[in-house]
């Protein structure tokens, strides 16, 4: 691993003072300072690549992830990583980037987010079933702890998938549910865990329709 210097900002408050305060000390006390903390730049970023433009940090605090979507991946632009930091000693230090085990060209992959030992990737733009930028989301996992690597283990597709539904460009998880937004089409997938760890569609979210 890696130490890095990034486009993310960690930020420290430091609180504001109480009213009791303000009395006992009979004159006006600061406001809340917020100060650097440090900044993350990944050596390998390229000046388009967009580091920084989604960011997902774990329950623990302890993994933090951002997104580089239009990262150059084996020649194919804005195929799209993502970047994994563990917290050690106070510092981010870089352990791995992510991306597609099969990455497509103006994939946009990248947007995450954390449930545990689980992260999903949104790649808006991917082109699903023959659909172009039908959007895709992918499910990677760890072994329990901070310092494993993650693995793709599964691809999420929309089960009606269309030409540029953009599915993936938002997602949320708590439990054993994950939602995921497809911004052209004005509708939302739930997804839900199976008992052998595959995830699975489970509901069309769609805006109900206005009276007149």
């Amino acid at each position: 691993m890696t130490a890095v210097v990034a486009l993310i900002v960690q930020f420290v408050f430091s609180p504001a003072p109480t009213d009791a305060q303000r009395r006992l000390s009979g004159r006006r006390l600061p406001v809340p300072i917020i100060s650097e903390s440090n900044m993350l730049i990944p050596e390998d970023a390229g000046s388009r690549f967009y580091f920084g433009n989604d960011v997902a940090i774990s329950d623990d605090g302890e993994t933090l992830v951002i997104s580089s979507y239009c990262a150059e991946i084996l020649g194919l632009w804005c195929a799209g990583s993502a970047y994994v930091f563990i917290k050690s000693e106070g510092q981010w230090l870089h352990h791995q980037t992510v991306t597609a085990v099969e990455p497509q060209r103006q994939d946009y992959f990248g947007a995450p987010t954390l449930l545990g030992d689980t992260m999903f990737i949104g790649a808006n733009s991917h082109h699903a079933g023959g659909y172009n930028a039908a959007g895709a989301v992918y499910v990677f996992t760890r072994t329990p702890g901070a310092d494993s690597d993650w693995t793709q283990h599964q691809i999420l597709t929309a089960s009606n998938l269309d030409h540029w539904d953009r599915f993936g460009i938002s997602t949320a998880a708590d439990g054993e549910t994950l939602v995921v937004g497809a911004q052209t089409v004005n509708t939302a997938y739930v997804f839900d865990r199976t008992d052998e760890g595959e995830w699975i569609e489970t509901q069309v979210l769609t805006l109900p329709e206005m009276g007149g």
